[in-house]
This record gives C-alpha cells, sequence and structure tokens, in this order.
C-alpha cells in the first residue's frame, strides 16, 4: 500500500525508475499474484497528479501524467499534451519539485540514513536534498577565482604599500640631503 503509492508519486514527479523499487519499468504495472513481469508486456499505466497554482489572479490546475508504455518506454504529458522529459521535469522545476534532488518525499529509512552520515557524506546529502549539487560545479570556478582575485588585490596591496614606504624613505632622504645643503 505505502510503498506503491510513494512509488506512484515518486513516478509522476519525475524521480528515475532506478531509484524507484524496481529497475524496470515494466516492474511497475500492477499485475497479479500468478502473473509474471513478462505477462504484463502488453499492458500498460499512467500515473496523474494535478497541481492547483492559486498563485495569480484565478486559480489554476496544471495535469501532470507519466505513462508506461506497453513496449516499456515512459511517456510524459503536460495538461494531456505529450513533452519530452526535460519539459516535463523543467516545469516541476517551475513549482519547485526538484527531481533530481528527490527532496519531496521522505522515503522509509531515509530519516535513520541521515542521522548516521557525518562528515562529507552528511554535507553531500544535504547538498542534493536541498538542490544545491547542481550549482557545485559552479559555485567551486567561482570560489576559485574569488580567491585568485584576492591573491591579486593582496599582491597588489603589498606593492602599494611597498611603493608608499619607499616614497615616505626617498621623501625623507631628500629632506636629509637638503638640509646638509641648506647647511
Amino acid at each position: 500500500g505505502k510503498s506503491n503509492l510513494m512509488d506512484a508519486i515518486s513516478f509522476v514527479l519525475g524521480v528515475r525508475t532506478r531509484h524507484l523499487r524496481s529497475d524496470r519499468l515494466q516492474e511497475l504495472v500492477h499485475r497479479h499474484e500468478q502473473e509474471a513481469v513478462s505477462d504484463v508486456s502488453g499492458k500498460r499505466c499512467s500515473v496523474e497528479l494535478v497541481y492547483l497554482d492559486e498563485s495569480g489572479d484565478r486559480p489554476r490546475e496544471k495535469t501532470f501524467r507519466r505513462v508506461i508504455q506497453p513496449a516499456a518506454e515512459a511517456r510524459f504529458q503536460i495538461d494531456g499534451e505529450p513533452v519530452s522529459q526535460e519539459v516535463y521535469l523543467s516545469s516541476l522545476e517551475e513549482i519547485n519539485v526538484l527531481s533530481k534532488a528527490r527532496n519531496f518525499l521522505v522515503f522509509q529509512g531515509d530519516v535513520e540514513a541521515a542521522a548516521q552520515r557525518q562528515g562529507k557524506e552528511l554535507t553531500n546529502f544535504l547538498e542534493q536534498v536541498s538542490g544545491s549539487i547542481a550549482l557545485r560545479a559552479e559555485y567551486e570556478k567561482l570560489a576559485a577565482d574569488k580567491a585568485q582575485r584576492e591573491d591579486v588585490a593582496r599582491d597588489l596591496y603589498t606593492r602599494k604599500r611597498n611603493a608608499l614606504s619607499e616614497k615616505k624613505r626617498m621623501s625623507q632622504q631628500k629632506e636629509e640631503a637638503e638640509r646638509y645643503r641648506n647647511m
């Protein structure tokens, strides 16, 4: 019951099959106990989710539907229109459902598994759940760029400080030379 519901919700929200209880789409199709997985190869199934957006002037429904075809391939639909997986996932992201982060459902055992994590493993888990892991490469590039610019700024500051010190020393030497000349 509960696991089937979790799989159905995850499936319609774009979670990859390998993250569900089954690696193959056909294994997600309902079958009777006596039926083998191969017996359901001609069947199709779908999960539909209706999202109600009340943020605008008028409430608007958006229907997400994911279908398993008899040929064991998944199809995606939004408001009854076929769309690519990219468009489907992008539309989900627009309503803050990050399928890659899988941060919209808490699966059985996730809480205990999260509590057991420490150090980098915990950091990676939190980055995945928050969705920030997708920005890691950009962050690292920007952090390296920042460090390089800080090095350049530090070098320029040191050169400026040395130049001012040299200017002060030269000014003192000039004053001393003028005092000797005026003697």
